[in-house]
């Protein structure tokens, strides 16, 4: 009964016969692992290097406003828009551009400076280059990868410095238009603003607006008129009073009756002459609101040419100074080691790829054994099972 658990317990394998065939196997496991490792020497010397240099870039998200004098307040939450933007414009052509010809004339000093580039060439510097924003800062990190240590650093700073050049051209050319626009509409605005204030003063001496302080002649004179007119019905009463008690007396006076048709008729000819004068009145307010809507329009039309002319001086007051949206942080430095193979990374990876090739291959060779896997066999499971015929020589 002991034989047969014996036998069984042989035939089985557990992790106490694996460990001991991996203690017995231990040279063939470590020269897998060196295998391993001298591959990815052999692969560390084949590869070509690659460097990565890294320029910091300060990004200004104020922008230019062309159209008002007032300072733009920045805003405390941060315009994830406006980096994207600037992300873009760093890996665009026309800074890729930029950046080419500036290297190809550091390249050759004597040479002219190259203007034109292939789309293809254009592709294949921007596949070197990335670009990514510092966490939530305004930080740009721009990064360029080269087989030179200071070809990388170099182009690097190359495309920092194309990128602010172009964001300063950019924001010139930007300038320059809207100053063309101020002053083409300055050039149109200043006759019509003449023109209004020789309109408002002909209006007013044609038709005689003049004021006195805050009241007008009309207004002055009709006053006057109402208060002789109250005068004029004093005496019409007067006279009136006159006649009546005259008539009481029965003493009628030709004197009195003349005296108050007098008055009465007086009294009459002012009452048509007060209609008359605010009818005047009347006119001249209507005159006056149509002043006032002149003097409105030229008001509004000065009020524009003054500030387009302010405008125009702070445009060309910027044209005169540079404004950079950005700046460099950090410079980029040739870097000491190559980003590319990553030496220690590959030699452990070897290592640690060839201990395991090496485990499997012993572990395999384990379990033929107890399976009694053996050449032959796996010859004749391939053939069909079916032995090899020996030779007729050796029959005969």
């Amino acid at each position: 009964m002991h034989d047969v658990v014996a036998q069984s317990d042989d035939r089985e394998i557990n992790f106490r016969k694996i460990l001991a065939a991996l203690f017995a196997n231990v040279r063939l496991v470590l020269a897998a692992a060196g295998t391993g490792v001298v591959l990815a020497v052999l692969l560390i010397l084949v590869s070509n290097p690659v460097y990565k240099a890294t320029a910091k870039v300060l990004i200004d998200t104020r922008q230019q406003n062309i159209l008002s004098s007032e300072e733009l307040v920045k805003s405390a939450i941060f315009d994830t828009s406006a980096i994207d933007t600037q992300v873009e414009l760093l890996t665009s052509g026309s800074v890729a551009r930029r950046a080419l010809a500036d290297l190809s004339e550091k390249s050759a000093p004597g040479e002219m400076k190259r203007q034109t580039f292939t789309d293809k060439e254009i592709r294949a510097f921007l596949a070197n280059l990335s670009v990514a924003r510092k966490g939530l800062t305004y930080v740009l990190d721009v990064t360029f990868a080269a087989r030179n240590a200071a070809e990388a650093a170099n182009a690097a700073n190359v495309i920092v410095k194309a990128y602010i050049d172009e964001a300063a051209s950019a924001d010139m050319n930007a300038a320059q238009k809207a100053n063309a626009w101020l002053q083409g509409r300055i050039k149109t605005l200043e006759p019509e603003v003449i023109r209004l204030e020789k309109q408002i003063q002909d209006y007013k001496a044609v038709n005689g607006l003049v004021s006195l302080g805050e009241q007008t002649v009309e207004e002055r004179n009709l006053v006057e008129y109402i208060g002789q007119l109250g005068l004029a019905k004093a005496a019409l009463a007067e006279a009136q009073a006159k006649r009546d008690l005259d008539q009481s007396k029965s003493a009628m006076s030709l004197q009195s009756q003349d005296a108050y048709s007098i008055a009465r008729t007086k009294v009459s000819l002012m009452e048509r002459g007060l209609e008359t004068l605010r009818a005047e009145v009347v006119n001249r307010r209507e005159k006056e609101l149509q002043l006032q809507e002149m003097n409105r329009e030229a008001t509004a039309a000065k009020e524009l040419y003054a500030s387009l002319l302010k405008r125009q001086r702070e445009i060309e007051a910027q044209e005169s100074r540079s404004a950079a949206y950005a700046r460099v942080v950090q410079e980029a430095l040739p870097p000491a080691w190559p980003s590319w193979p990553p030496k220690a990374l590959l030699l452990l990876a070897g290592a640690f790829i060839g201990f395991v090739a090496g485990t499997l291959l012993v572990v395999a060779r384990l379990v033929a054994r107890f399976r009694g896997i053996t050449l032959r066999s796996l010859r004749l499971a391939l053939d069909g099972g079916t032995p090899h015929a020996p030779p007729a020589g050796r029959n005969a």
